[in-house]
């Protein structure tokens, strides 16, 4: 079993900055981006977008997201006068939402899900190499 090292990889010592992780970025983004595009993703997105938004409850936000992805995003803030959808070409995946003020902020893109998760999947990761 190999030991975790507490390093800026996450407890990952042996995964650095090399051209093959540089590899898995760039096919990973291009996932995540056709995932948004995906049936599942745009049934599921109302209720990420109601889960976010009760984090900034009360104050006016912006909601961001790709332009590919604001059709179903308009569908699921529809009714809210709060809310200002903003289409940003070139963003993360996923969505983002911001109060007018800029005092809270959620980040619901895909990469900062992954992100959140990230220590738990390796975790589990290294439990199924380990069998």
């Amino acid at each position: 079993m190999r030991s975790l090292d507490a390093t800026s990889n996450g407890g990952a010592p042996w995964i650095g900055r090399s051209p093959r992780r540089s590899i898995a970025r760039e096919a990973t983004g291009a996932l995540l981006e056709e995932a948004t595009q995906s049936e599942t993703y745009a049934s599921a997105l109302p209720e990420r977008v109601t889960e976010a938004l009760r984090f900034v409850e009360g104050r006016a936000v912006r909601v961001r997201c790709l332009p590919s992805l604001a059709p179903a995003m308009r569908r699921a803030i529809a009714g809210r006068d709060d809310v200002t959808l903003e289409e940003v070409p070139g963003m993360p995946a996923g969505f983002s939402i911001l109060a007018h003020d800029g005092s809270v902020g959620v980040d619901e893109t895909l990469a900062a899900r992954l992100e959140r998760l990230r220590a738990r999947l390796f975790i589990e990761l290294l439990a199924e190499v380990d069998r």
